[in-house]
């Protein structure tokens, strides 16, 4: 799960760590996974050599969710959307996904995650299309946020496309 943290709501450290909250990794792993996977705080597992151990890994917890967006200034609206601090609604959002044919596991997960995230008031809705236009729509900044699974192995080299600071340019 990635967000576009450039842009509001998900600039919103706060709206960031709800979100983390809200996700039933348990269930997705069980569901999803049938109990062959663990929760993960980072994208390297705890093999990896490069695994860094002092992630926080934020327990399902909606109410916790829930009381951290209030405590940070987070209101509901009558129709139960989240308005920011600053008196901001927000906006309906897309959870961009594979689609089911190329990716079934990862667009299912994405229906949930954004089940997930709106039963807190925030409005998204996974929004599956061909992966290439996925990551064009990404390297263009036009996203809300999105999810995508790869296999990793206990090399990290596979990450640095999407990650290191100096592919963050335009179309990079």
């Amino acid at each position: 799960l990635g967000f576009n943290v450039r842009t509001f709501p998900w600039n919103s450290l706060a709206l960031r760590q709800a979100a983390c909250e809200v996700i039933p990794r348990d269930a997705l792993i069980r569901d999803l996974f049938g109990g062959y996977a663990e929760p993960l705080a980072t994208f390297l597992p705890p093999a990896s050599p490069y695994f860094e151990p002092d992630v926080t890994l934020y327990a399902y917890s909606p109410d916790a969710a829930r009381k951290r967006l209030k405590d940070a200034g987070w209101t509901w609206n009558a129709a139960g959307t989240l308005v920011s601090p600053e008196g901001k609604p927000l906006a309906p959002m897309k959870l961009l996904t594979p689609t089911a044919q190329v990716a079934p596991t990862t667009a299912e997960l994405a229906v949930t995650v954004a089940e997930a995230l709106s039963s807190i008031g925030i409005p998204i809705q996974a929004d599956p299309m061909d992966f290439s236009t996925m990551i064009s729509r990404m390297n263009e900044r036009k996203f809300d946020a999105y999810v995508m699974a790869w296999q990793m192995s206990r090399d990290p080299d596979s990450l640095f496309v999407f990650y290191h600071s100096s592919m963050d340019v335009a179309g990079g």
